[in-house]
């Protein structure tokens, strides 16, 4: 399916285009006589235009933040329209009963189209159009659909260990202290079954610049150096950070910013004074330009999905460095998440020990990028 992100013809431009071209065909055909100016008395019978029929059969699958349309072709298209808005009974010829930011013109014959940059919990309407280049058809059946967040899966804390009153990294069960974290779940089901390779119940997997596995999974960053890491738990697909002085250099940091004014707490944050990759929202779009492990749908992560990650039986870092290599002991990694009440400040958390704290958007902090997978 097509992503919204990868082409759109402003709407209003497309539909002045088309009205146009509409005036143009017809005067050519009232020229030729084959269409009559104004009504005509005494019911004789007016020559018509062809119309053009209306796409059928409109289908819509939410997901998170997104809504993926379909519908049946119309032979004499050349183009399709689709129309947004969170209130039904949508007009495409009258702007106020749609968005005009998440409407778009596909400029091809795809019958197929995802809706993204959507609020989950928000229901939707959608209509699509045909069109050529003298008219556009009326508006195809409507549908709705609310977008919800997928599911996630968690990991375990990565601890296997029990602590005792003044000491940690004891044999389970300590007595006196039953109950520990380190007794309990995927780190310590002896029964557990990996797709891949990871400390404790971590379950991850390798992959080069492509997104394919690498064929030795136990090959060392330095010999066999790796793109990306897919937890098989969760789904999520990681950054893997280099040394390189690049674009995803582990030493590079961004202010945080998101100039979309969804899920900023009403603050965007702090821009790049420039066109470099300085702020995360530049930084993601660099990335996704890049095509990372062949993907363009990179992000920052929320808090939570971070903490996915965090191996709190490990410190400086606070990570399985044997699949994350390239971390820094101190990082500050910035996620997604606002701190819903001081908003000019987001969530970072600290790869130290994977604690979670406060601090302004406006703060040069690291990155690592997730996707959501397949």
């Amino acid at each position: 399916m097509t992503s919204a992100l990868l082409h759109q013809t402003p709407i209003n431009s497309f539909l002045e285009s088309i009205i146009s071209h509409r005036r143009i065909a017809l005067l050519g055909l009232m020229s030729l006589g084959l269409v009559a100016c104004g009504g005509g008395g005494g019911g004789d019978e007016q020559p018509q235009v062809d119309s053009l029929p209306a796409p059928q059969n409109l289908t819509s699958t939410a997901g998170s933040g997104e809504v993926a349309l379909g519908w049946g072709s119309v032979n004499t298209a050349t183009d399709y329209c689709v129309y947004v808005s969170q209130t039904p009974d949508i007009h495409p010829h009258t702007a106020a009963s749609y968005d005009t930011n998440l409407s778009a013109c596909l400029g091809n014959t795809n019958t197929s189209y995802t809706v993204t940059d959507l609020t989950n919990r928000t229901e939707y309407f959608f209509v699509v159009t045909a069109s050529n280049d003298s008219m556009e058809s009326v508006a195809s059946n409507e549908v709705s659909a609310t977008p919800e967040a997928k599911a996630v899966a968690l990991n375990d804390t990565g601890i296997t260990w029990c602590a005792a009153a003044l000491s940690n990294f004891h044999a389970c069960p300590v007595e006196g202290y039953l109950g520990q974290d380190g007794e309990h779940g995927r780190d310590v089901d002896p029964d557990l079954v990996k797709i891949g390779g990871g400390d404790a119940g971590f379950d991850f997997t390798k992959l080069d610049a492509d997104g394919n596995p690498l064929a030795d999974q136990g090959a060392d960053y330095a010999t066999t150096p790796w793109d990306c890491v897919r937890d098989n738990h969760t789904g999520l697909i990681w950054e893997v950070k280099t040394t390189d002085g690049g674009l995803r250099d582990k030493d590079n940091t961004y202010t945080w910013y998101n100039s979309t004014g969804i899920n900023d707490g009403g603050i965007p944050g702090v821009a790049c004074p420039d066109e470099t990759n300085c702020d995360t929202e530049k930084f993601a779009a660099a990335v996704n330009g890049a095509g990372l492990c062949g993907a363009h749908d990179w992000r920052l992560p929320t808090r939570l999905e971070y903490l996915s990650i965090t191996h709190s039986g490990r410190s400086e870092p606070a990570i399985d460095t044997d699949w994350f290599p390239n971390t820094p002991p101190l990082g500050l990694y910035s996620t997604s998440s606002t701190v819903p009440s001081a908003p000019s400040g987001l969530w970072m958390v600290y790869s130290l020990d994977g604690r979670v704290n406060e601090v302004w958007k406006g703060s040069d902090l690291n990155v690592r990028l997730v996707r959501s997978g397949e």
